[in-house]
């Protein structure tokens, strides 16, 4: 099941991520003054200052979104999903950090079950023009902002997920690595997987 994030969204631009102040990402703050926008979109950046890296130029343009959305996906795990933007972006979810994404990003995801309710959620999104990650991938980029489909995401507790890969190095012995099982797979309902060591 998929809720599509595209449409109207308030909308305000500032000078620096410093310059964003806590009230916005509240669940209860009134957005109803601030201006309105249609994502995706993306916005033109200004001419770069000059820094030292990695302290980035403290007044970077920083966009802020902010939208309520009515979803009902319980008993199913949710995801955010985002097919593309430019930026540093973080999200905010009835006024908890829900992720963040520290870079160029493509086709990214994020599982923000525990953060949802049955009914109304609000979703403020602040996208910064430069990240650390991605600066200089980014400094031919003449824009950043949020430039193809967005949306939350459902999907049956039983589906296929991602895989993490931990060494265990305490179970390598010198003259016994051939064989020994000293990966493991940890997959993110608790299933465990020992993989052979070639």
């Amino acid at each position: 099941t998929e809720v599509s994030l595209a449409g109207e969204w308030a909308f305000c631009l500032f000078e620096g991520e410093k310059a964003v102040s806590e009230k916005y990402f509240e669940e209860d703050f009134d957005c109803s003054r601030l201006e309105k926008t249609e994502l995706p979109r993306l916005f033109e950046k200004r001419r770069q200052t000059p820094f030292c890296f990695p302290d980035l130029p403290s007044a970077e343009p920083c966009a802020l979104f902010l939208k309520d959305v009515e979803l009902d996906f319980s008993g199913r795990k949710t995801y955010l999903a985002f097919e593309g933007f430019l930026g540093e972006m973080r999200v905010f979810i009835n006024g908890s950090p829900a992720a963040v994404c520290d870079g160029t990003g493509h086709l990214t995801e994020f599982e923000v079950t525990r953060f949802l309710k049955p009914g109304k959620n609000r979703v403020a999104i602040l996208l910064c023009s430069s990240s650390k990650t991605g600066f200089f991938l980014e400094r031919g980029a003449q824009s950043f902002g949020i430039f193809a489909p967005f949306y939350f995401l459902s999907r049956s507790k039983g589906h296929i997920c991602d895989l993490t890969l931990s060494a265990e190095p305490d179970v390598i012995k010198p003259n016994q690595l051939e064989g020994q099982p000293f990966f493991m797979y940890r997959g993110s309902d608790g299933i465990d997987a020992d993989v052979a060591s070639y």
